[in-house]
């Protein structure tokens, strides 16, 4: 989580979802303890995910762990709690990017977590959250009874047509012109 960024289109980033993997030390006997490496985790699903930033960032500073399908029995994904708070504690108004380190959509993130993501989301009307997903299905499931007016719900759409994703986009609207950027286009309009 980061109170400030360099990214372009917002003003901070969230990661409340955070996955750990138990490492085994070189060396290491049967039932030694294990080191503890808190990242993230995601799973690419589409041409899209090939650049993603946030898989080098993990590999170093993270888990260590390329994003892959194929690891998501080695991590165990949880809400952590000081950085689900951040938000609350922010009192000037700012555009919050939320799982740039994931994708909160993800089948791998129960709706309990999001529950509690959207529950932070609601407390905090001071606040403009960005949401983008390359899973735009579960997103808009999720969503559909919510009333989301102070959030920007979209799915990054790369330009690559996919059979059965992004057939019926439509252009943006929204009353934040500084976003979307190229890619994402609302949600709502699926």
């Amino acid at each position: 989580m980061a109170d400030r960024t360099s990214i372009e289109w917002t003003d901070a980033s969230w990661n409340p979802i955070r996955a750990v993997r138990a490492v085994k030390l070189p060396g290491a006997e049967p039932g030694d303890l294990a080191e503890m490496k808190t990242g993230w985790h995601c799973e690419k699903v589409s041409p899209g995910c090939a650049k993603c930033y946030a898989e080098p960032m993990n590999r170093r500073l993270g888990t260590g762990l390329p994003y892959k399908p194929g690891h998501r029995g080695d991590v165990d994904i949880f809400v952590d709690e000081r950085a689900l708070a951040a938000p609350l504690k922010w009192r000037r108004p700012r555009k919050i990017f939320v799982g740039s380190m994931t994708d909160l959509f993800a089948d791998f993130v129960t709706d309990e977590m999001l529950d509690r993501v959207f529950a932070v989301m609601a407390l905090c009307p001071q606040h403009v959250f960005q949401l983008l997903t390359k899973r735009p299905k579960r997103m808009r499931n999720y969503v559909r009874a919510l009333n989301a007016r102070n959030d920007l719900v979209t799915a990054s759409i790369e330009g690559i047509q996919i059979p059965g994703r992004g057939s019926r986009r439509r252009p943006a609207r929204s009353e934040n012109r500084d976003w979307p950027r190229a890619s994402p286009q609302r949600l709502a309009r699926f």
